[in-house]
């Protein structure tokens, strides 16, 4: 059994290597493609747009969240005769942000993609350059999920990449519990698990665990993921 790499990439980085890699040639193409300039003029718009926020926003976003962190620590437990301000959102010029775009840009690209393929000039040659050509590759029977988990309010959130496959086996653990129990097959990332408290009020440890699932099991688990759950 084989499986199927999607040509859009499942982590952050690579999407940012794949954005710059389209930016940059997908205009090399445009006669031998039979589009006009505005239309590629406009799907590069999306993708630079796309790979601002990715690279610059997300990135920014992410420094400045364990600003407010330290910041509340800082009030909570800190000392000093002067004020400390809170600290403000502000976004790099350099670079300078490329021009908004309307929503959808995702989608916009992806259904540009479909399209090219159906071009008269289209190559798999310039698929490969372009790296919108999805790969299939036999089933790896040893390979595992990398998943994570995190204990919000009311909920542990369980967050994994496919790879290719077509879901994920979940078992979980509660408690003293070491009997491990099927809790769902996803097909789809995050899996919410909103099971209450086993005793009201009482916080409990929850334990986690995943496979590739295609059509069966693959049984080859990852690490035990453990998390303190309180309701």
């Amino acid at each position: 059994m084989n499986k199927t790499i999607p040509y859009w990439p499942p982590r952050k980085g690579q999407q940012a290597i794949w954005l710059t890699n389209w930016i940059n040639t997908i205009g090399g193409y445009q006669l031998i493609l039979g589009y006009t300039a505005e239309q590629i003029a406009a799907i590069i718009a999306d993708a630079q747009r796309v790979l601002y926020l990715l690279n610059t926003v997300q990135t920014e976003s992410h420094g400045f969240a364990r600003g407010i962190t330290n910041h509340i620590d800082i009030i909570n437990n800190g000392s000093g005769s002067a004020l400390v301000p809170l600290p403000v959102f502000t976004l790099p010029t350099d670079p300078p942000p490329p021009a908004n775009v309307l929503p959808g840009a995702l989608k916009r690209l992806f259904a540009f993609i479909a399209n090219l393929k159906t071009r008269p000039g289209y190559t798999t040659d310039i698929g490969t350059i372009l790296k919108v050509i999805s790969a299939s590759v036999p089933l790896d029977p040893g390979e595992i999920p990398d998943p994570d988990a995190e204990a919000q309010a009311g909920q542990v959130v369980l967050t994994f990449v496919k790879g290719g496959h077509k879901g994920t086996l979940i078992q979980s653990q509660v408690g003293v519990s070491t009997v491990w129990a099927d809790l769902a097959v996803c097909t789809t990332s995050p899996y919410h698990d909103v099971r209450p408290l086993a005793v009201p009020g009482v916080p409990e440890k929850r334990r986690y665990r995943f496979c590739f699932w295609d059509g069966t099991p693959s049984n080859a688990w990852t690490a035990v993921y453990e998390v303190t759950f309180g309701g």
